[in-house]
């Protein structure tokens, strides 16, 4: 019985003795998401962390790998000299005096620096424990101008005539997504023709869209007819072009005939209020 009392113990204390462990982990990994082509810099991070549980020593680093779509291009061994190491992949220019163990710098951006970028961190011997985090790169090339509209009779329309645009987003990639606007208001889904994007030269497209109605009196506002149309490429870029087309043949008696129904609707209005204050004063007076 005693025996077993004490194996029981000695069971227990072995139990709470502090767990000696070794760990490397990757915390984040932060890959710039829509850079532009040409920038001079775009750094990637790799945030990792050297752990140990219980009373075991740290773990230490023994490389930094990224790649590329699989491929791998940047090397850092703290134990090497040089520690750094880079690897010919397509499209990929390393600024070596800006990166390190945690973070690398790429210059000269190109469309060909889209896809996706990994990190791989891993301890020393004898674990040689492995941690890996990825995220993805959409590098994108602004169109070269703002939004063009063409089409329009920039002297004027007349009420029922047709007002027939395009607007033009010229060489982006991806192509940019447009959307027109009717006096600072989106027209009807039937007012719009919906253009595929034009192919261009050096993987850049050309973005297109047709705006097609007929006019009524109530698109001119002050005697003219205003259209926006605005370019966007996901939050990184916005922007916009607005023309403004007279009204043909409105007439000053439109206007007139307007104004003067409203000042009879006002003069009727005020006509009635001052009838019943005075109703309601002979109706209270003592007979």
């Amino acid at each position: 019985m005693a025996l077993q009392q004490l194996q029981s113990v000695c069971c227990l204390m072995i139990l709470a003795l502090p767990a000696i462990s070794w760990a490397i982990k990757i915390s984040s990994v932060e890959v710039p998401q829509y850079p532009v082509v040409g920038t001079s810099v775009s750094q990637l991070v790799c945030n990792y962390d050297l752990d140990r549980v219980g009373d075991g020593p740290e773990d230490k680093l023994y490389s930094v790998k990224w790649y590329k779509d699989g491929n791998e291009f940047y090397r850092y061994v703290p134990r090497d000299n040089p520690p750094q190491q880079v690897f010919n992949v397509a499209w990929i220019t390393v600024d070596q005096r800006k990166s390190n163990d945690r973070v690398v710098a790429l210059k000269n951006l190109a469309l060909g620096n889209t896809g996706d970028y990994a990190c791989e961190v891993s301890g020393e011997a004898p674990k040689f424990k492995t941690s890996a985090g990825a995220g993805k790169m959409m590098v994108i090339d602004l169109p070269d101008e703002r939004p063009i509209i063409k089409g329009a009779n920039v002297r004027g329309y007349r009420v029922g005539q047709w007002l027939d645009v395009n607007c033009t987003s010229p060489r982006s990639d991806p192509p940019a997504l447009l959307k027109w606007y009717i006096n600072d208001e989106k027209p009807t889904d039937s007012y719009v023709v919906q253009i595929p994007p034009q192919s261009e030269a050096g993987g850049l497209w050309t973005a297109r869209l047709r705006l097609r109605f007929q006019l009524k009196r109530q698109h001119f506002v002050q005697g003219h007819v205003t259209l926006k149309c605005t370019a966007s490429i996901y939050s990184e870029y916005f922007t916009s072009t607005a023309a403004i087309y007279p009204g043909l043949g409105l007439g000053e008696k439109a206007l007139e005939s307007r104004r003067t129904n409203d000042g009879w609707r006002s003069e009727c209005l005020t006509s009635l209020v001052a009838f019943a204050v005075l109703f309601s004063l002979r109706l209270s007076s003592p007979a």
